[in-house]
């Protein structure tokens, strides 16, 4: 960035700046915070700072009224850079201004803006906050990001979690009535992997929070990512719950055999456990016992024809 040829634009005072050449240049912030310096180039040592000096002033607004947020000085001595650095609005523009301090002679040298982030530090997948069942406070505010869910728009600004299941059947990953601002949640299986989930408003949730519940397999990860709607930003709670399998039936096992006699009696294999397969069928192992004391000699029907809801298989 240099003023060469370049002529004098606006005077915004300040930092000994005049009415002198200057060249101008922008930047939208991305960022809270953001570092402005300009370093002057083809000059080196002590003369060069203490003669040829650069001021350094950085607006918002418009052309036509822009507002000094902050200048600086180069040299004077001591280096040949001038450095601002401002609090910024992510996805407001910013103008910068450079000229020579008190002329209009060539000045060339090189801007540099560095955006200094505040973000949390479960900003990106990669440095997810690991967790497992509990609640967990969040914050999504200075969080960046670069894409957005199937569930929502311009939530691109999120924070991560990294669930290990503890347990084999269904998780609930939940904001909800404990965040301050419009929440999305989506679950996925990896960084950069599959959605397997996303909510933006949950029925029954105030304050357009949001919750899923999921499948899961216990000791495999699950990513949780939380944003806000239309770049919502604010902080919050995550609960998250996995609920244990219910305990298979008191007949599980041919021990505890359930003593009927002849009758319709109902039954559940959900959830079963067993080790011993029939000759008619293949890892038929999950099962349920009954004990049938005869009451008479004969011939006995035992069935399950039209009473279950699976592919049954029976065996004595």
């Amino acid at each position: 960035m240099n003023t060469n040829g370049f002529t004098p634009d606006y005077n915004p005072g300040g930092c000994l700046a005049g009415n002198n050449d200057d060249a101008w240049a922008y930047f939208t912030a991305i960022t809270s915070q953001t570092q402005v310096q300009y370093e002057i180039t083809g000059c080196q040592g002590f003369l060069c700072g203490l003669f040829v000096t650069a001021i350094l002033h950085v607006f918002e607004g418009n052309c036509g009224a822009p507002v000094a947020l902050g200048c600086n000085i180069s040299g004077l001595g001591i280096g040949n850079d001038a450095t601002v650095t401002i609090p910024t609005t992510p996805g407001q523009t910013y103008f910068v201004r450079v000229q020579r301090t008190f002329s209009n002679q060539d000045l060339s040298g090189e801007l540099c803006i560095t955006a200094i982030s505040n973000a949390p530090a479960n900003d990106l997948c990669s440095n997810a906050t690991p967790v497992g069942d509990g609640t967990f406070p969040f914050t999504t505010i200075d969080a960046t990001g670069s894409f957005a869910t199937s569930c929502a728009f311009n939530d691109t600004n999120s924070v991560w979690f990294a669930y290990t299941a503890t347990c084999s059947d269904e998780a609930t990953f939940s904001v909800c009535d404990d965040a301050d601002f419009d929440s999305v949640i989506s679950v996925f299986d990896a960084c950069g992997g599959n959605e397997l989930a996303c909510n933006d408003d949950y029925f029954g949730c105030t304050g357009f929070t949001s919750q899923v519940t999921i499948p899961v397999l216990a000791g495999q990860t699950y990513l949780v990512r939380l944003a806000g709607f239309q770049g919502a930003a604010g902080s919050g709670n995550l609960t998250i719950s996995c609920a244990p399998p219910p305990p298979p039936a008191p007949n599980d096992d041919c021990a505890n055999a359930t003593a009927v006699a002849e009758g319709l009696h109902p039954f559940t294999t959900v959830n079963a456990t067993g080790t011993l397969s029939t000759s008619c069928s293949l890892n038929d192992t999950n099962d349920v016992w009954f004990a049938y004391t005869a009451s008479c000699s004969g011939l006995v029907e035992v069935s399950t024809c039209g009473n279950a809801f699976f592919d049954s298989t029976i065996g004595i």
